[in-house]
């Protein structure tokens, strides 16, 4: 039995909650966690603290095959009961962040597309209204719906192609695992150099979100005329999409540390919250795909993002105070 099958045990054992236990070793209730997922293992004087305070011998916490029967200690029979765990080798490690990297481009290409891809409707629809312009309205419709559809078609059948080799590590968002010894330091180290580069990348495409929007803003202000109001909307569009570009392809490699090293997201406490988290947001795509649509007010729509954000955050939050309450 592995140490941090041993301090779950234990621990149980006193009817201490990972935050109670937290609090008698003076370490956060992360730390914990981390301890009894075997992602990380508590330093020699957490150990020699961990035996004072479960009354158990070092040897008993260090020991794989050694099994306790003195008194006050744990009986030969005692069978912990152990939470089961997926090895997830070096290689199969690296195997997924290779494939992470490959296809996040194509992935966040394709993402990007669908957020252009009405584009040309809009625009053609406003150009039709000019008397100058030999584009009837039918004709607009025709050639934007058109193009429209041809882009998410493509895009589509570029996230389902690049997303098949994704379903064999479908069990790294739902399962718990463990890693070989030095291997989550392997891949925390690649996850800290990655650091500055994520940070730039969500920076930059927060500003892009944020300079788009501008020029949309100031031709409604000032009346500038419907062709003039579209073509801001068609360049916060193109900078939207830079800007989901962006963020998918830093966002996938993150996320792949994450579900490696089973943190944020991806901690044993969110995993529950993972199939809720997907189905929100395809039926937040869909109702801002259907409203946007169907009012074709895609300069109001986008609204509907930040209140799908906002109103995630609350219920996750809720959920999680939920998911903490009952595990303790």
């Amino acid at each position: 039995m592995r140490l941090g099958d041993k301090i779950i045990f234990l621990r149980k054992q006193k009817g201490w909650s990972q935050e109670e236990l937290a609090n008698q070793m003076q370490v956060s209730r992360q730390s914990i966690s981390k301890w009894e997922s075997s992602l990380s293992a508590p330093e020699l004087e957490k150990i020699v603290k961990l035996s004072q305070i479960f009354q158990v011998s070092t040897d008993y916490l260090l020991k794989e095959e050694c099994e306790e029967d003195a008194m006050g200690q744990l009986p030969v029979t005692a069978e912990p009961v152990q939470e089961q765990r997926r090895e997830v080798t070096r290689e199969e490690a690296e195997e997924y962040m290779d494939l992470v990297r490959r296809t996040s481009k194509s992935i966040a290409a394709a993402v990007s597309a669908l957020i252009l891809s009405p584009v040309l409707l809009i625009f053609l629809g406003a150009l039709s209204a000019y008397s100058d312009v030999k584009l009837t309205e039918q004709m607009a419709g025709g050639i934007g719906m058109a193009a429209l559809l041809l882009i998410v078609a493509i895009a589509v059948f570029v996230l389902i192609i690049k997303g098949m080799p994704a379903k064999k590590w479908e069990f790294l968002e739902n399962e718990m695992i463990a890693l070989p010894p030095g291997v989550a330091e392997e891949i925390r180290l690649r996850q800290e150099s990655f650091a500055e580069q994520y940070r730039t990348g969500i920076a930059v495409g927060v500003l892009l979100c944020i300079v788009g929007a501008i020029p949309l803003f100031l031709t409604a202000a000032w009346e500038l005329g419907d062709l003039i109001i579209v073509t801001s909307l068609v360049i916060l569009f193109l900078l939207v999409a830079v800007a989901v570009y962006i963020f998918v392809r830093v966002c996938s490699i993150e996320e792949s540390y994450q579900k490696l090293l089973q943190e944020g997201d991806y901690c044993p406490e969110n995993k529950r919250l993972s199939v809720f988290s997907r189905i929100y947001w395809c039926l937040i795509t869909a109702v801002y795909l259907g409203i946007s649509l169907y009012t074709q007010s895609w300069e109001v729509t986008w609204i509907i993002w930040v209140c799908a954000g906002i109103l995630f955050a609350t219920l996750k939050g809720i959920a999680m105070l939920v998911l903490t309450k009952k595990q303790n």
